[in-house]
């Protein structure tokens, strides 16, 4: 099978395509097929090949939408709005947009089960396949002892909650920690300023960092260094950074979301904590029991180690995603 990965030119928007595509193309190659990924707003395929599409190019493809009928082309969706914005008349478009396209496409391919769910209940499909990201073999966190080194990584944008880690934390002066906050600010300027501006009203300028371009190998270094993985997301796809947490064996503290069966789901008994949407008070008490008590944490992490040992690779995804390109 040829498959042809297209996403839009300067796909680096902070949620996960790209890396997704060019994981998935590889494992794919490894397994005989021909798979490639171009990010280009106006991309074209080989003939036989079947084009496979970002989610965030789909809506600037609409007048080709007779074309990509005809080549069978699949919708790959990680999160169905997420370069819609908040203007409603713009949204309007996106939303009107993928309701013309989805139906007529051969296949919708959602990259986890609450946005497969999302597609099917407001964009009225029938079926959605649901092929999970994988995850490489990471290697395992050693923090070593001292402050409590948390770790938040994901791109800057109201949904991802940082407002309410930094202010959960705020209520911890008493406790010895630092917070490393990792994620684009291209996607909300805006809100990145707001972060930027709440870390020194909440007096936090010596503990927190903001790392807005971070590059791999500073990535990897905070997870090596990492004793906890913190995340308020107020709504997620596919957790990303849980999922890696866990792999590399950090204990995680998260909030449930908007909808059950999001982050919570992902989280296994005894390698963290769960906590309410929006409940500054309850999150910074989870936050606290876990910065506080090292062995409960060295219990949690060797619990999160286990769990993230079983979770799929990117050879496992693949075939699911063959699976669901050659049904």
């Amino acid at each position: 099978m040829h498959i042809a990965f297209a996403l839009p030119g300067r796909a680096d928007t902070g949620g996960g395509g790209l890396a997704y595509a060019t994981a998935m193309a590889a494992a794919l190659r490894a397994t005989g097929h021909t798979a490639h990924v171009t990010e280009n707003d106006h991309p074209a395929w080989p003939p036989g090949a079947v084009p496979v599409i970002d989610g965030l190019l789909l809506p600037h493809l609409l007048p080709r939408l007779d074309e990509l009928a005809q080549a069978g082309a699949v919708a790959l969706i990680h999160h169905a709005l997420a370069r819609a914005g908040r203007d409603p008349g713009q949204r309007a478009e996106v939303v009107d947009a993928l309701r013309t396209m989805l139906p007529r496409l051969r296949r919708v391919v959602a990259t986890s089960r609450p946005v497969g769910e999302r597609l099917t209940g407001e964009f009225g499909l029938s079926k959605v396949d649901v092929v999970e990201p994988g995850l490489p073999d990471l290697p395992r966190s050693a923090p070593g002892s001292g402050t409590c080194r948390i770790l938040s990584v994901g791109v800057l944008t109201p949904r991802k909650g940082h407002d309410v880690l930094l202010r959960a934390l705020a209520r911890l002066p008493d406790l010895d920690w630092t917070l490393a906050i990792a994620g684009s600010a291209g996607r909300d300027p805006d809100h990145a300023a707001r972060l930027t501006a709440l870390i020194p009203e909440l007096g936090l300028n010596s503990r927190v960092r903001l790392l807005t371009e971070a590059d791999g190998a500073a990535l990897d270094a905070l997870w090596r260094d990492a004793h906890l993985f913190a995340l308020a997301s107020r709504w997620e796809g596919y957790p990303a950074g849980v999922m890696e947490a866990l792999r590399r064996g950090i204990p995680v503290v998260v909030t449930e979301g908007d909808k059950p069966g999001g982050v919570s789901a992902s989280v296994p008994p005894g390698v963290g904590a769960v906590c309410a949407l929006e409940d500054e008070p309850t999150f910074s008490k989870c936050l606290r029991r876990l910065v506080f008590d090292a062995g409960l944490r060295a219990e949690m992490a060797e619990r999160a180690w286990r769990a993230g040992q079983r979770l799929p690779g990117w050879a496992a995804q693949a075939t699911l995603l063959e699976q669901a390109l050659g049904g």
